[in-house]
């Protein structure tokens, strides 16, 4: 019997190389159409008013300070605010301008960070703004609950200096860090928390970037203490002294019903207050305790924040004391 040669696998193989420009071709074709498409969502949402920030964290409170900072010029700023929302929500910016104590103030701190985040973005920040003399820190229980490390990286630095300092636009930071669940949660809310201020997840900012709270509402997270934390806030002494800037960290007077609850005789607070003490070692660093502030009349949002109208009273009585430490 006399086997037949196959006749068509050299036509098969004639045909690979163009079957693999067309799947290349294809592939690029469709991989443009959604690109092109995802802007145009972008462009709709942004007309709309519901874009919510580029993600470069991928949390709401974060990524829009991180807008924030982007649309406005901030290498001359000479004093800025750092921390959690405990700084984010409790400090007037003004008030250190009317005393003296800076001309370019501004309020960076975002929401949530612990301290071991807080020294990361101090250090982030201050590589890009030369100008700073002052960093000013509000600090409570809540910031010491958990850190990693004693420098905590929680964002790009690389993406994030392209985009807050580069001039980098917004959509590669969307195409970068896109994340369906989180972008299109907050495609649902992002319109109110930009301009409702009343609302519990506000996200107004005024023009120095701090975060007014005008809705009262309760919560007493339990204090827990991590010894990193403490760690963590002597690296932050040492990144702003290694900027030559000077370090203010204030503690915050916390809620008559936090106290109540789990600190009645002021043992906690005191000891807290007393670690801090022990861990801030430059001779610059200023250490201003909540303790020994006249607080009473101020009227608190929740544990950790006041109300708007406290917090510029609050304000203006930390500065006062800043100013009497310089002078």
């Amino acid at each position: 019997m006399t086997i037949e040669p196959a006749t068509n696998w050299p036509l098969q193989a004639q045909e690979k190389p163009g079957s693999y420009r067309r799947f290349v071709l294809e592939f690029f074709g469709l991989l443009i159409v959604g690109i092109a498409g995802f802007w145009v969502m972008l462009w709709w949402l942004g007309r709309a008013d519901m874009l919510p920030p580029p993600p470069v964290t991928a949390t709401s409170c974060l990524d829009e300070k991180f807008r924030f900072l982007a649309t406005r010029d901030v290498r001359s700023v000479d004093l800025i605010a750092v921390g959690s929302s405990v700084t984010w929500r409790n400090l007037d910016m003004s008030a250190f301008q009317r005393k003296g104590i800076a001309q370019r103030p501004l309020n960076a701190a975002p929401c949530y960070l612990h301290v071991s985040e807080t020294t990361y973005y101090t250090d982030f920040l201050l590589r890009h703004m030369k100008h700073v003399k002052t960093v000013v820190s509000v600090v409570a229980p809540r910031d010491f609950e958990k850190c990693a490390s004693p420098k905590e990286e929680f964002f790009s630095s690389t993406l994030a200096e392209a985009y807050v300092f580069g001039g980098l636009p917004p959509f590669p930071v969307y195409l970068a860090n896109f994340r369906p669940y989180y972008f299109f949660r907050q495609v649902l809310h992002i319109k109110r928390m930009r301009t409702d201020p009343h609302y519990r997840f506000t996200m107004v900012m005024d023009e120095y970037g701090s975060g007014p709270l005008l809705a009262a509402s309760p919560w007493l997270p339990e204090p827990l203490f991590d010894n990193m934390c403490f760690a963590a806030l002597a690296g932050l002494e040492k990144v702003v002294n290694a900027a030559g800037a000077k370090l203010v960290v204030a503690t915050f007077p916390l809620q008559p019903e936090w106290r109540a609850k789990y600190d009645p005789h002021g043992h906690i607070v005191k000891s807290f207050e007393e670690r801090i003490r022990a861990t801030l070692l430059m001779p610059s660093t200023q250490l201003l305790l909540g303790t020994k502030m006249e607080v009473e009349s101020l009227r608190h949002a929740d544990s950790i924040h006041y109300v708007w109208e406290s917090a510029v009273e609050y304000t203006a009585r930390l500065a006062d004391q800043i100013t009497t430490k310089h002078d």
